[in-house]
């Protein structure tokens, strides 16, 4: 039923979740005296949906660097390294969400004009 829940105020995190980052892009372009744009950004700790690296990502050049694996789509090599070395909890935890969210946060991403991430290269997995 969480999950149910959950996938209905996709909608509404998204919006919250660009308000956010369209509030932080503007105190960032204050520090720096220049607009927020064709930099190179690292993100530390992107966590597993990527969010901010995406938003970053739409008009700079950005790197995230996590502890966890963070496999894309049916990449079952990724989900092996997943288990590897962050374990089975870990796994699960990206499988149910993958599976519970990613139709509706795909449909919300679309209306509210984001882009999905494509596949990145994993430095460690593929040096």
């Amino acid at each position: 039923m969480h999950a149910i829940h959950s996938r209905q105020g996709d909608a509404a995190r998204i919006r919250i979740l660009l308000e956010r980052m369209a509030r932080d892009e503007n105190r960032l372009e204050a520090c720096l005296g220049r607009p927020l744009r064709d930099l190179d950004i690292l993100e530390i700790g992107p966590g597993q949906t990527l969010e901010r690296s995406a938003y970053l990502g739409l008009k700079n050049r950005v790197t995230g660097i996590d502890l966890d694996v963070i496999p894309h789509g049916l990449d079952f090599a990724g989900y092996a390294r997943v288990i590897r070395r962050n374990g089975l909890g870990r796994l699960l935890k990206t499988l149910g969400r993958r599976a519970l969210g990613n139709l509706c946060t795909g449909r919300n991403r679309a209306r509210s004009g984001s882009r999905r991430l494509s596949k990145k290269r994993d430095p460690i997995a593929d040096p």
